[in-house]
């Protein structure tokens, strides 16, 4: 109401003035302007006769914004004056914008007020931020007024990844907007734009920023198994790849292993995680060696390595005895046993006691899986082979049966033998020529018997 009595005013006032100096009344228009801080804002007026409207070409009018004169324009063949007006600081508020029109020799002057509203462009700056999967991180971005810099506070910015808003925050006193992350396990590794928003409010147009947004590969867990196996078994070693944030299963990926720091070959992870690797057990000594699997890693996954132990045991051997022409006890008598390879290589030997029931029993034979040869020999008793099979355990049905009259332990019935149990022919056990080896049945003397054994086997020999 008070501009529209204002105009009223300076229309009159015109018009009186013009009447006493018999000039032609004019009058302005001027349309509102908004002006952005530092950019080019077109102000314009037009100049009209008053009497009939006509357009006024030709005449200079002048601009004012709040007060200060910024520059003028003359009048085009449509009566309009336009001037490009870089827009100086100032307050974001609405302002007044005047264009004046001095007058001539035949026009009287006149000026019409509009309202000038100052805007500003505003900047922001986005921090680059990356982490771990599950790990929360502060997205942040800076807010500031672009023609100086100043900070904006007390404004809202939303930040996105891959176009998705995922936060968002207030700016404080020094125009920082900060807002917690915690990075999904869905988001994949590697980069990904990071986006802060700030829309038009009020004075402050809006504006965007740009950063990356940087997330590592999956940490993952390597699960061993410890294995155990003899000689010339293959055992299965277990693996088991899991991304450790979830303890998802991860597939398709190669597992190299590794015993006692040799490397004995590479598996793939099935569907489960899983990898199995088959290892046949060497010839060795018994006992533990360490086992280790190690994960290189992907593009999207982080490398991972275990050790566990794979332990050699030992095969369980042992069978009966046929000890020919003994009567007496045999706890106590022991049997020298050599284990053989198919190619008659000697693997072990050792010797083993007999139980009561004639029956011997070896628990660590360090002899691999398949064919054996298995030779026993007793004190005076001709040695004997047998080819037996070994299964992963061992043998335990092995039966040799041993021919008596040995006594020199020559492995063969011959004079030597024979000068041995005529020696000690009719002494008996606590005799001065009592001779173990020469009671050949064991009924603690040495007589007939034992030369009737020793008859019968003469000129034998032993496997």
């Amino acid at each position: 109401m008070r501009r529209s009595l204002l105009c009223v005013a300076v229309i009159a006032f015109s018009l009186a003035s013009a009447n006493v100096l018999g000039l032609e009344a004019t009058s302005l228009t001027v349309p509102n302007v908004t002006g952005v801080i530092g950019e080019v804002a077109a102000l314009s007026a037009t100049l009209l006769r008053t009497q009939d409207g006509a357009l006024l070409p030709g005449e200079s009018v002048s601009f004012r914004v709040a007060s200060v004169t910024v520059g003028s324009a003359v009048t085009d063949a449509s009566g309009v004056a336009t001037y490009s007006y870089t827009v100086a600081s100032g307050p974001l508020t609405h302002t007044t914008l005047v264009a004046s029109y001095a007058g001539s020799e035949i026009y009287a002057a006149s000026s019409r007020s509009a309202t000038f509203s100052r805007r500003a462009n505003t900047a922001l700056t986005v921090q680059n931020r990356g982490g771990a999967h599950g790990q929360t991180v502060h997205l942040s971005a800076t807010l500031t007024l672009l023609h100086n810099g100043a900070p904006v506070s007390s404004r809202f910015v939303s930040f996105r990844i891959n176009e998705v808003t995922v936060a968002s925050g207030t700016t404080n006193s020094v125009g920082v907007a900060t807002s917690p992350y915690t990075i999904p396990i869905a988001l994949a590794p590697g980069t990904h734009p990071l986006t802060a928003d700030f829309r038009t409010v009020g004075n402050y147009n809006g504006s965007t920023g740009s950063a990356t947004f940087s997330v590592d590969r999956y940490a993952t867990t390597l699960n061993l198994s410890n294995a155990t196996g003899t000689a010339g078994q293959t055992v299965n070693l277990f693996a088991q790849l899991l991304r450790t944030i979830d303890s998802e299963y991860v597939a398709g990926a190669p597992i190299v292993y590794s015993v006692a720091g040799v490397t004995i070959g590479t598996t793939t992870t099935n569907v489960a995680g899983v990898a199995v690797r088959q290892f046949t057990m060497p010839v060795g000594a018994l006992g533990p060696r360490t086992l280790e699997v190690s994960y290189a890693g992907s593009t999207v996954n982080r490398p991972s390595s275990d050790s566990g132990t794979l332990t050699q045991v030992g095969k369980t051997l042992g069978g009966q005895v046929d000890l020919q022409d003994w009567v007496g006890p045999v706890d106590g008598t022991t049997v020298f046993v050599q284990i053989f390879d198919s190619s008659s290589n000697l693997v072990e030997q050792f010797v083993a006691p007999l139980d009561a029931n004639r029956r011997w029993t070896h628990a660590n034979s360090m002899a691999t899986t398949g064919p054996h040869t298995v030779k026993l020999k007793a004190s005076h008793w001709l040695a004997r082979d047998q080819v037996v099979t070994f299964a992963n355990a061992g043998n335990s049905s092995m039966s040799h049966s041993l021919r008596n009259g040995d006594s020199d332990g020559d492995n063969q019935v011959g004079g030597g033998d024979l000068s041995i149990v005529s020696a000690a022919f009719l002494s008996a056990v606590g005799d001065p020529g009592y001779n173990p080896d020469a009671d050949l049945d064991g009924d603690g003397e040495v007589g007939s018997s034992d030369l009737s054994i020793l008859s019968a086997n003469f000129l034998l020999s032993g496997d």
